[in-house]
């Protein structure tokens, strides 16, 4: 009924609706590290998600194309690793349209975000992709490398080499501050 259009008025006879989800979890993913939407287009997708019962927003912000998180303990994050060349995407219907491409959102945001969600009841699952899939992060930091070097967030697609290394112990001090 919520699809029909009406005058404002309706008549439900007598019946019995049994809508009950098949599966707990019931999601989708959005990926944002190789494109980004920005919080209303989040957030009308959140809408349309409620519409659908899913609740379960899984939001990859991390990878190697891109970190997408503000970060006031480690501005590099944002200056460096939200900053990548344009991807070249044309006849996707994408908004960005050549030169540099610089995304990122602050934390007031996601709080926002989060919070519509939770009242969506959906609940915002996170990714942070670590130690693997960094580039992005090595990019602004890459003493925290399994092998330091020059990295740079990429546009392309593929498996990389960009590891934070386990063997640091100074990565792992970085990993709990940029979790904290």
């Amino acid at each position: 009924m919520q699809s029909e259009k009406t005058d404002g008025k309706a008549v439900v006879n007598c019946l019995y609706i049994n809508d009950k989800p098949a599966f707990k979890y019931r999601g989708l993913m959005l990926d944002e590290c190789r494109h980004f939407f920005g919080a209303e287009t989040v957030k009308k997708l959140l809408q349309n998600m409620a519409l659908l019962k899913l609740n379960k927003f899984h939001w990859h912000l991390s990878d190697d194309q891109g970190f997408r998180i503000e970060s006031k303990l480690f501005p590099k994050l944002n200056e460096i690793s939200s900053k990548r060349e344009y991807a070249g995407l044309e006849g996707l219907g994408l908004k960005h349209r050549g030169g540099e491409y610089f995304h990122y959102y602050k934390q007031e945001e996601i709080k926002d975000i989060v919070s519509y969600a939770a009242k969506l009841n959906i609940e915002v699952i996170p990714e942070i992709d670590l130690p693997g899939h960094t580039s992005a992060i090595l990019a602004a930091y890459p003493e925290f490398a399994c092998k330091p070097r020059e990295f740079k967030p990429t546009c392309e697609n593929g498996i990389f080499d960009a590891a934070i290394c386990p063997g640091n112990e100074d990565a792992y001090d970085f990993i709990d501050k940029l979790f904290s």
